[in-house]
């Protein structure tokens, strides 16, 4: 879902010629890297590792964006 959420944006940043190729590739790139590992640490150390990881980001995300929403209002 990921991949194709990314390559929907691409056509349309292409159609508005709005597209960094630069940092996309870069970013693109990371993207990988990052799937790779996370999969693979996933393989070797199990799920029950990956959980708290997950969570703790997922918490601490949810308490960024309540900051951003209550600094902005």
């Amino acid at each position: 879902m990921n991949f194709a959420s990314n390559l929907t944006s691409l056509a349309f940043f292409l159609t508005a010629g709005q597209v960094y190729y630069g940092a996309g590739l870069i970013m693109g790139i990371g993207q990988l890297l990052g799937a790779r590992a996370g999969s693979r640490m996933v393989v070797t150390r199990s799920a029950k590792f990956i959980r708290p990881i997950f969570l703790t980001m997922v918490f601490a995300l949810i308490l960024k964006l309540l900051y951003d929403a209550l600094r902005n209002s």
